[in-house]
């Protein structure tokens, strides 16, 4: 039997249909899954809870801080310069020329080294004219002691004549006193920190020539407020910080004057030997202001400022309670609390700009992130 093939008008409306129904297949898959999503939102979300679904079932996830008593030192930082507490002044004793300076600024010397060398030409000329009347003086008087042995003379002439070898033997030690000290000596071990000296120059009795330093005995001169010296006394420890460089030391004494155009007191701070500092320096000096048991002290994190309030979120059960703190002195990014905290307290530290208080919270981080009851010591005290 012979088969008849399709005509051309018939193959046309076989492909139009095929194609009319693939599209409204299509449609309709994605009008019955976009239906399926609004009717069953839950059930068709994967994946974990989104933050918000965690806030409304379980509150606000913090990081806490718990408070705790401890020892509280204060430390303030000042600046001061360095010192020797022993100085040598070396002055001229007699007007001569310099002969010879044997140093030079910063130069180290030890106890009887030469510093400076005098000319002996003025006192080496009156040296010896006190000689020969020393010697003249010393003949008269045995020549009058002679004649009173004698009977030639009276007992008050010869004690004139001893009176007058003496004077004259006093002169002549005077004058070998100021020839000795043509030639300066260090009285110390220390550095050259002054030089005033040169050769040739004419060194005036009581001229400053050099200064020398005393390295082993070294101290700061820090300057303090008024207000500073209230909490600084004798012995508070010190730690003088130069070039990444920690030094112990103590306070030695507060100078009672005031310095009439800064108003500032003088605090002098010794240092301990050893120190490697040389007069002159500026550095940096801590002193312990404060020193206590017993202390409240939280990290600046816990707290909020809410207008001229200072405020911690303390944590009991699963709820945060707004709290009010006064704050005392803080340091290193610690701050000391004076009251309406107790040891034992929960704070929030993270999370803080979320809370209000009354919230509800939870911790993050715990084993099973579920806040104790027993946490924190309740609602403001």
């Amino acid at each position: 039997m012979e088969q008849k093939s399709a005509t051309p008008a018939g193959r046309g409306f076989w492909s139009r249909f095929f194609s009319r129904g693939f599209w409204i297949v299509l449609f309709g898959a994605v009008f019955v899954f976009v239906g399926y999503r609004l009717v069953f939102p839950h059930t068709a979300r994967s994946g974990a809870p989104s933050s918000a679904d965690i806030r409304a079932e379980r509150g606000i996830p913090v990081a806490v801080y718990r408070v705790e008593e401890g020892r509280w030192d204060l430390w303030k930082t000042f600046y001061g310069q360095v010192q020797s507490a022993t100085t040598q002044q070396v002055s001229a004793f007699v007007r001569e020329f310099i002969t010879d300076v044997a140093v030079q600024v910063g130069d180290h010397v030890k106890a009887g080294d030469v510093l400076v060398e005098l000319s002996r030409e003025l006192e080496g000329t009156h040296l010896s004219a006190l000689t020969a009347d020393y010697q003249d003086a010393v003949k008269e008087y045995e020549r009058k002691r002679s004649l009173h042995a004698a009977g030639g003379i009276s007992k008050q002439e010869v004690e004139k004549a001893y009176v007058a070898m003496q004077q004259k033997k006093s002169q002549l030690n005077d004058v070998n006193t100021r020839l000795s000290r043509t030639v300066v000596r260090s009285k110390l071990t220390g550095v050259v920190v002054e030089r005033n000296a040169e050769v040739g120059e004419i060194a005036e009795s009581g001229r400053l020539l050099l200064k020398v330093a005393d390295l082993a005995n070294l101290e700061v001169d820090v300057a303090l407020a008024p207000a500073d010296t209230i909490r600084v006394r004798p012995g508070v420890p010190a730690r003088v910080h130069i070039q990444g460089l920690t030094f112990p030391g103590a306070v030695k004494r507060i100078d009672p004057g005031a310095d009439a155009v800064t108003g500032m007191y003088t605090c002098v701070v010794a240092l301990q030997p050893g120190a490697n500092f040389l007069p002159g320096m500026f550095v940096e000096v801590e002193l312990q202001v404060d020193s206590r048991n017993g202390v409240i002290s939280v990290p600046y994190e816990v707290l909020r400022r809410e207008g001229d309030s200072t405020v911690v979120f303390v944590i009991s059960g699963d709820s945060v309670f707004r709290r009010a703190v006064t704050l005392g002195d803080g340091q290193g990014g610690i701050v000391e609390v004076r009251s309406k905290l107790f040891s034992g307290d929960v704070l929030v530290k993270e999370g803080l700009n979320s809370v209000y208080d009354g919230a509800k919270v939870w911790i993050r981080g715990t084993s099973d992130d579920i806040v104790p009851t027993s946490a924190g010591s309740g609602k403001t005290k």
